[in-house]
C-alpha cells in the first residue's frame, strides 16, 4: 500500500473550446484503494457545471468509465470512490468555452 497522498488545486482555470477543464491529469491510482475528492468554485458560480470523476486505464490504449458524476456549486461536499482502476482524471464539464473558473479542490488518495 502506497503512502496517503493529498493533491490540491487552488487556482483558476480556463475551459477549453468544448467548455472542459481535465483538472487533475492522468493520476496513478493503482497502488490506492480509496479516492476523496472535495471540490467547490469560489469565488464565484459558473451555472451548469459537472465533475466526471474517471477510473480505469487512461494512458497509451485506454479503457475505463465515469464512477461519479456531481455539480459544481459552491456547497463543499467530501465524495468518495473506491479505486477499481489503476489510473483517474478528473474533468469539469459543461461550462462556456474559454471561461475562468475558480476552482478549489482536494484529492486524497489512501
Amino acid at each position: 500500500m502506497a503512502t496517503p497522498q493529498l493533491l490540491t488545486f487552488f487556482e483558476p482555470s480556463t475551459t477549453d473550446a468544448h467548455g472542459q477543464i481535465f483538472l487533475t491529469g492522468i493520476v496513478d491510482i493503482a497502488e490506492y484503494r480509496q479516492v476523496d475528492l472535495e471540490m467547490i468554485q469560489f469565488p464565484g458560480d459558473v451555472p451548469n457545471l459537472t465533475v466526471n470523476v474517471n477510473m480505469g486505464k487512461l494512458s497509451g490504449s485506454t479503457l475505463a468509465q465515469t464512477v461519479g458524476t456531481f455539480l459544481l456549486g459552491t456547497d463543499a461536499v467530501i465524495h468518495t470512490f473506491s479505486v477499481v482502476g489503476p489510473e483517474m482524471t478528473v474533468v469539469i464539464v459543461g461550462g462556456p468555452p474559454s471561461t475562468v473558473i475558480d476552482v478549489q479542490a482536494w484529492v486524497f488518495l489512501h
